[in-house]
């Protein structure tokens, strides 16, 4: 058994039925199946890591406004 991170314990503790869970833990239990197609893992962690960034790099203003706003140096 693989070592877990705290932050994948919780949504697999929490999203016990498939249709509920989140990007990473659904990829975790396509990854555990007897024939794992790679093309599918992949695309879906291209698609699951983009889609943040795209959002990120849409309000990264926002973002450093409230950093300069806040007084941190």
């Amino acid at each position: 058994m693989a070592v877990l991170h705290m932050g994948y314990m919780w949504p697999l503790l929490v999203g016990t039925e498939p249709d509920k869970q989140l990007g990473p833990i659904a990829l975790g239990t396509l990854q555990g199946q007897m024939v794992v197609d790679y093309g599918q893992l992949f695309a879906a962690a291209v698609v699951l890591t983009v889609i943040p960034l795209l959002v990120l790099l849409r309000l990264q203003r926002y973002f450093t406004q409230s950093i300069a706003g806040s007084g941190l140096k």
